[in-house]
């Protein structure tokens, strides 16, 4: 990140290397709005110099305006850039944003669409741009790689990878509901350690945010070194203690995304062994977790938000998503690099 000749990129700088660590994984967010002709550079909504000039509306036969998008940094301070559908590039974006290291990074939208900064990239459409509209646009590291497992290639006990990976499954006040399955296939888990990880974010049920962690985990040509256990309460809570534990909506998506967030951090903190892969499951897609019609919209929002999660300091870059039931792969596979099926 250079000099804030530019008016935008030393405060990301400076404040990012600060919250993440100095660690070279950096992200901000974006939201977009529309303006006519794009505006000057303001703090709180400060522009970015535009490889692009904005263009004025002069008519029926004018050149397309430019539209806004808000660019958030980890600190709070917000900036401009223009874009103009059809013509902006990833490219350009990144001369606006006076990103080093070319062709490291992507934007992605709230719906998955992606933009690289390569030099050959796609313009950003204006059906981009409606899709994400009061959504947000983050800046991730490219070298992050989602990719799904459908059908059978997504059981997990036909899942053997070949890097040392953390599984992340559901559990039943801590529970795991999928123990019996993998006990069966061979794995014998151990002890395990549970752990608080509440953050800013606050909860109803006061175990919400809760992992458990094994550790010690033996389980032959499968190479999982760690299961973490994301909390969900029985089942009958929902209709006997409904002032506590509420199924998730369309509204409390950011809670649902935690299960898998929290699960991470958990590990990323607490496993003591080597992890290079992340893989995970649906969760909560039975007993009543998810309030009906709702599970193709939370699933359809995790890898965006979860792209977004590992571009932070987490040293994991990759994450597989083991989806057996055919039916939530479409939802799932909403901006993954990658859909693999027998």
């Amino acid at each position: 990140w250079p000099k804030r000749e530019h008016n935008c990129c030393l405060g990301l700088a400076v404040s990012m290397g600060a919250q993440l660590g100095g660690n070279n994984s950096q992200q901000c967010t974006a939201t977009a709005s529309h303006k006519e002709g794009g505006g000057k550079g303001n703090k709180g909504g400060q522009t970015a110099n535009s490889g692009r000039e904005p263009v004025e509306n002069v008519g029926a036969d004018a050149e397309p305006q430019s539209v806004e998008i808000q660019v958030h940094s980890l600190n709070g301070d917000q900036f401009t850039v223009g874009v103009i559908p059809g013509r902006t590039t990833g490219l350009d974006i990144a001369r606006q944003l006076n990103l080093t290291q070319d062709g490291e990074w992507i934007l992605t939208s709230a719906t998955g669409d992606t933009i690289g900064m390569t030099r050959d990239t796609s313009s950003i459409t204006q059906k981009m741009i409606d899709a994400s509209g009061g959504g947000k646009w983050t800046l991730v590291r490219v070298n992050i790689h989602i990719r799904v497992l459908a059908g059978e290639k997504g059981s997990i006990q036909n899942y053997a990878p070949m890097a040392p990976t953390a599984l992340i499954i559901p559990g039943t006040y801590l529970r795991p509901t999928l123990m019996p399955q993998l006990q069966r296939n061979g794995a014998e888990m151990g002890g395990y350690t549970d752990h608080d990880m509440k953050g800013s974010r606050e909860h109803r049920w006061q175990d919400a945010h809760k992992i458990r962690l094994y550790n010690d985990i033996t389980w032959p040509d499968h190479n999982i070194v760690c299961v973490a256990v994301a909390n969900f309460p029985h089942p009958r809570g929902y209709s006997e203690c409904p002032e506590d534990v509420q199924p998730f909506t369309q509204q409390t998506v950011a809670d649902y995304i935690d299960k898998y967030r929290l699960a991470i951090d958990a590990v990323s903190q607490h496993c003591p062994r080597p992890v290079e892969l992340f893989a995970t499951v649906p969760m909560g897609t039975v007993q009543s977790h998810i309030k009906e019609g709702a599970a193709p919209f939370l699933l359809s929002q995790l890898v965006p938000a979860l792209r977004e999660h590992l571009s932070l300091t987490k040293p994991v870059k990759n994450l597989d998503f083991l989806c057996y039931e055919e039916k939530w792969v479409d939802a799932l596979s909403q901006g993954a690099d990658e859909i693999e099926r027998e």
